[in-house]
C-alpha cells in the first residue's frame, strides 16, 4: 500500500546505517524493509519468527503461568521464561535476545535478562481501562493482522478455564481483511464489535456478515448506548477474560 511504501522509504536510510537489523519474518513490512535492504547491499539482516529458515526461531512458547518459551539459535537451544503470556511477545523477546547476540552478549545473560521482560505494550497486557471487576481479567491486544489476532486469541485462552469474550475496534484493519479476521474473531465466545465512523464502517459490516448473529454484538456510540462495562457485564463473568482489540473505548471520540 502506498502508507507502508512511504513507511519503507522512510526507515530504509535509518537501517542502512546500521551494522545489523532484526526483522519479524512473518511481518510483510518486516520482509519487504529486508528484500529492500539486500537490494542496497546491506548484508547483516537476522530474521526470527516460527519458520525453520528463521536465524533466530521460537520453537516453544507454552504458557503455564509463565511462558516457557524457547529458542533456536544456529543449532543451539536457550531457554527462559517470561512473566507475560502470548506468542507475539515471546518473539519480541526473541528479537531482544537476536539484537543481543549481535553486540555479542552472552546467550545465557541475555536467557537470564529475559525472565525480567515486562512484555510490548498492547501485546496481552493487563488492563483496568474498562473498570470490570477485578475477578474478570481484560488483557490489550494490538494486533494489526488478522493472524495476530488468532495468535492472542489463542494465547488468551491458554491464561483462562473460562471463556473469552472480545471487544474489538476494526478500524486498523481493512475490509479485505474482514474474512480472516472473522474466522479469527470466531474462536471467541463472543464478540462485542464497536461500530466506526461511515467512512470506516466497511470492514466492521464486512465481519458482522461472516460470524454467527448469536455470537456478536454491535456497540453503538450515542448517549443512549450502553457504555462498554455495562455491554460486557452480561458476558463475562467471573474467571473469565476479555480480550480488548485496539484503542480503549472510553479515549475514543463519541460520535
Amino acid at each position: 500500500t502506498a502508507e507502508m511504501d512511504r513507511a519503507l522509504d522512510a526507515l530504509l536510510p535509518i537501517a542502512l546505517q546500521s551494522q545489523a537489523v532484526v526483522v519479524e519474518h512473518a511481518d510483510l513490512g518486516a520482509r519487504l524493509l529486508a528484500e529492500r535492504l539486500a537490494a542496497a547491499g546491506h548484508r547483516r539482516v537476522i530474521t526470527v519468527g516460527s519458520d525453520r529458515s528463521c536465524d533466530v526461531r521460537v520453537v516453544q512458547a507454552v504458557w503455564t503461568g509463565v511462558t516457557q518459551t524457547a529458542l533456536s539459535v544456529g543449532g543451539e537451544v536457550h531457554k527462559f521464561t517470561l512473566v507475560t503470556p502470548g506468542r507475539r511477545n515471546a518473539l519480541a523477546a526473541a528479537a531482544v535476545f537476536a539484537a543481543g547476540l549481535e553486540i555479542g552478549a552472552d546467550p545465557r545473560d541475555l536467557a537470564a535478562s529475559l525472565t525480567a521482560f515486562p512484555g510490548v505494550p498492547g501485546f496481552l497486557t493487563a488492563s483496568t481501562a474498562l473498570g470490570l471487576p477485578p475477578s474478570v481479567t481484560v488483557l490489550t491486544s494490538a494486533a494489526r493482522r488478522p493472524e495476530e489476532v488468532a495468535d492472542d486469541l489463542d494465547s488468551a485462552f491458554e491464561t483462562t478455564e473460562g471463556k473469552v469474550v472480545v471487544l474489538g475496534d476494526l478500524t486498523r484493519f481493512r475490509p479485505d481483511q474482514a474474512e480472516t479476521l472473522a474466522g479469527a474473531l470466531a474462536e471467541a465466545s463472543h464478540v462485542v464489535l464497536l461500530a466506526a465512523p461511515d467512512d470506516q464502517q466497511g470492514t466492521v459490516t464486512a465481519v458482522l456478515d461472516e460470524l454467527a448473529r448469536e455470537s456478536v454484538t454491535l456497540l453503538r456510540h450515542g448517549p443512549c448506548e450502553p457504555a462498554p462495562a455495562a455491554a460486557l457485564s452480561g458476558l463475562a463473568a467471573d474467571d473469565d477474560l476479555v480480550l480488548l482489540l485496539g484503542p480503549v473505548p472510553s479515549d475514543r471520540e463519541v460520535r
